[in-house]
């Protein structure tokens, strides 16, 4: 994980040297990709079945 290794050496170096804020939308958007992308995936396999 490149991330982690990014805000560990960037912690360790100072402590402002990581942004806080920008990292949690960063692990919000990890959290909510692969549902997002299950959901979208379902409902348009249900389009398509229903098309074909």
């Amino acid at each position: 994980c490149k991330v982690g290794s990014v805000v560990t050496v960037g912690q360790i170096r100072t402590r402002g040297g990581v942004d806080w804020k920008l990292f949690r939308n960063i692990f919000f958007a990890w959290i909510v990709t692969v549902p997002v992308s299950g959901g979208l995936s379902a409902i348009l396999m249900v389009i398509l079945r229903a098309v074909a």
